[in-house]
C-alpha cells in the first residue's frame, strides 16, 4: 500500500500512484478527493516489468522460487528470449534459480534492465506483428479451387 506523495501501491488488483506534488496531494486529502494520480489493472507484462525491475537490484537477483507460478510464467513469456541475449552477452549471469546482474555492472543495473526492457517490448511488437499476419492469412480468402464433391450415392 501506498501512502504519501509520489507513493505507489498495489491493492486488489489494480497499481496506483499518487500525485508527486506535496501541495497537489496535500489539497486532495484535505478536500476528500482522491489522493490518486493514476491507476492500471494489474495485467501479466506490469506482473513480469515489476519482478525484474525490482528483483535485479537485489545483490542475489531474481529467484523463481521467491513468485507464484503465474507471475514466474510471464516473467519468462515477456524476457525470456532477452535474458538468453543477456547471459550471453554477460550482462546476465546465471544463479541456480534464476539470473542477476554480475556483481561488476552493478553500477549500471538500470541500464541493464532498460535494455531488458526494450528487448522485451521488442519482442512484443514483433509477437503482435506475427499473429496480424496471421490472422489476415486466415481471414484471406481462399484463391485455391476446392476438389469437387463426391457425388452422392444413388438410391
Amino acid at each position: 500500500m501506498g501512502l504519501g506523495p509520489s507513493a505507489h501501491g498495489l491493492l486488489n488488483g489494480e497499481r496506483y500512484g499518487n500525485h508527486y506534488a506535496l501541495e497537489r496531494w496535500a489539497a486532495a486529502l484535505e478536500s476528500g478527493a482522491s489522493c490518486e494520480a493514476e491507476r492500471e489493472s494489474e495485467r501479466d507484462p506490469t506482473i513480469a516489468l515489476e519482478i525484474v525491475m525490482l528483483g535485479l537490484r537485489l545483490a542475489d537477483g531474481l529467484d523463481r522460487r521467491d513468485h507464484a507460478p503465474r507471475a514466474w510464467a510471464a516473467v519468462e513469456g515477456r524476457y525470456g528470449a532477452a535474458f538468453a541475449r543477456a547471459l550471453a552477452t554477460g550482462r546476465l549471469e546465471r544463479t541456480a534459480y534464476g539470473v542477476r546482474i554480475p556483481r561488476a555492472h552493478t553500477f549500471v543495473a538500470d541500464d541493464v534492465i532498460a535494455w531488458l526492457e526494450a528487448r522485451a517490448e521488442r519482442g512484443e511488437m514483433a509477437r503482435a506483428d506475427l499473429c496480424a499476419t496471421s490472422a489476415s492469412r486466415i481471414a484471406a480468402p481462399k484463391t485455391a479451387v476446392s476438389p469437387p464433391r463426391p457425388a452422392p450415392p444413388a438410391v
